[in-house]
């Protein structure tokens, strides 16, 4: 799995700064992630609260047993 978070972290590294581009005015957010991508919801989440940034997710098919494993091993919650 360890590959898989690098690819989580990447693709959310990739996107953070068309997010901040897109709510630079605004301290809230609001993600949703599908499937894999709930992962990287979660991780883009992370890194917009590391920015004094506060929202919600909204996950959708998410995978829980992945996701509960992922979270356990890989994140820092």
């Amino acid at each position: 799995m360890p590959g898989v978070t690098r690819s989580v972290m990447k693709s959310a590294a990739y996107l953070l700064p068309h997010l901040l581009e897109k709510i630079q005015s605004r301290k809230e957010f609001l993600i949703v992630g599908y499937s894999f991508g709930s992962l990287i919801a979660i991780e883009l989440a992370r890194l917009l609260e590391a920015k004094n940034f506060f929202g919600r997710l909204i996950l959708i098919d998410g995978a829980p047993d992945q996701m509960k494993f992922c979270l356990r091993n890989f994140f820092i919650i």
